[in-house]
């Protein structure tokens, strides 16, 4: 009975450069928002994101405080038997269950409200390998007027803004 306990989801992720912010830390500066969420999922869009920086979908959504604003967040709750099968997938690691919840309408309408739209994650059975995230996504947003642009392109379409 001398075991470690060890968190199943990624309290302490590695890989994460940004993890998400922590709740109930207004007043440090950490707000838990649909902005904030946005911004999370953007750092895997970065076009320094090289084949060498791969990133397991589990890994990102795996964020034991993102996890949490999807339960408590105040513009699109997700409840706990919504939850559940993406819970028990992470736990496993089974990815086809990720992509399977990721399918999912729920989860589909909260990325449409942050305009972000994932595309099918393309995870077989067998394949434990990362999966680029830059090639899940297929829009980035201009942060100077917020125009969702094709992923290709590295100038906003709109306004010219650069994207960095």
């Amino acid at each position: 009975a001398n075991s470690q306990i060890q968190s199943t989801f990624n309290d302490n992720c590695s890989v994460i450069k940004t993890p998400f912010c922590i709740e109930n830390r207004a007043k440090l500066g950490e707000l838990q928002d649909m902005d904030t969420f946005t911004l999370y999922l953007q750092q895997f869009l970065e076009p320094d994101v090289t084949k060498s920086n791969l990133y397991k979908i589990t890994d990102i959504l795996a964020d034991i405080h993102l996890l949490i604003y999807l339960v408590v967040n105040d513009i699109f709750q997700f409840s706990m038997d919504q939850l559940n099968p993406l819970l028990d997938s992470l736990r496993t690691k089974d990815l086809n269950g990720v992509e399977k919840w990721m399918n999912n309408d729920h989860w589909q309408t909260f990325l449409q409200l942050l305009q972000i739209e994932f595309r099918n994650p393309q995870i077989s059975m067998n394949s434990l390998s990362p999966i680029n995230i830059q090639e899940q996504l297929s829009e980035w947003s201009c942060p100077q007027c917020t125009y969702l642009n094709i992923i290709t392109h590295q100038q906003c379409d709109m306004c010219s803004f650069e994207r960095k």
